[in-house]
């Protein structure tokens, strides 16, 4: 991975950092052929500094499309640890058992992509996730199924959880939400939304999280500022850092950008 990333001049760097993406099948389907055989949509971004994993967790089954201006999509953090292992070990094949249907496989998380990423402030006060990937080489159809681009450029806020969701969008009332310390909980100030800074926010279990869509060309050119380096097999970050061995989760997506 690239340990060094060079912003635009102007832009204030909150974090940078390793990001995957990465994909769980539904129960008993051990082959993907679509996003209908698809059951949750995960993201991992790692800091560069310190060894901490946050996993967050898309609500639908696509990132918003950056090819369409405030498209919006609802994530939420699901796990944070700083032990790569543990992560790894909760996105194994699972089985267990059932009453009614006996016993039932859940598959194995596939990685479908990894790259660089940074938090920035832009002119406007917003804070944007921007992404560049490093694999797989050549986007595929899982990469084109989940909307994940080559690059990313992403207006990124965080949920007020004193406040009620608006309809339709993240938790409803009596789901776990984040119990953030006080002094970021002040940040809000009764607001529903706000900016992901500090990135702290994003280190909460259940800290709701709204991607917004940018389609000009200036987001765009935030997101190309980033340098990823080329990356196969042997020097894939989710393959060694994250200990995603292709005995225990099928590394197609990742490599070659088949849906498997």
């Amino acid at each position: 991975m690239a340990t060094g990333t060079q912003p635009k001049s102007d832009l204030e760097v909150l974090e940078q950092g390793n990001l995957y993406f990465l994909y769980r099948p539904k129960v008993e389907q051990e082959t993907v052929h679509s996003t209908e055989d698809i059951q949750r949509i995960h993201m991992v971004i790692g800091p560069h500094g310190r060894q901490w994993f946050r996993l967050i967790t898309l609500g639908k089954k696509s990132l918003p499309d950056l090819q369409t201006d405030n498209q919006q999509g609802w994530c939420f953090v699901e796990t944070v640890t700083d032990s790569a292992k543990a992560l790894e070990a909760g996105l194994r094949r699972e089985v267990y058992e059932t009453k009614t249907r006996g016993d039932r496989t859940q598959p194995a998380v596939r990685p479908v992509g990894e790259g660089v990423y940074q938090l920035v402030v832009d002119d406007d006060g917003q804070t944007r996730l921007v992404y560049a990937l490093e694999l797989p080489h050549d986007l595929g159809p899982a990469q084109q199924a989940l909307n994940i681009n080559q690059t990313g450029n992403y207006v990124i806020s965080i949920k007020n959880p004193e406040q009620p969701s608006p309809e339709g969008l993240g938790f409803q009332q009596g789901d776990r939400t984040a119990d953030f310390p006080q002094d970021l909980q002040d940040e809000f100030r009764e607001r529903t939304f706000i900016a992901a800074n500090p990135p702290h926010f994003l280190d909460y279990v259940g800290a709701e999280i709204l991607l917004i869509s940018t389609a000009s060309e200036d987001a765009q050119n935030i997101g190309g500022q980033l340098q990823p380096q080329a990356e196969d097999e042997t020097t894939s970050e989710a393959i060694n850092k994250l200990r995603m061995r292709k005995t225990r989760h099928p590394l197609e997506p990742l490599l070659t950008g088949e849906l498997t």
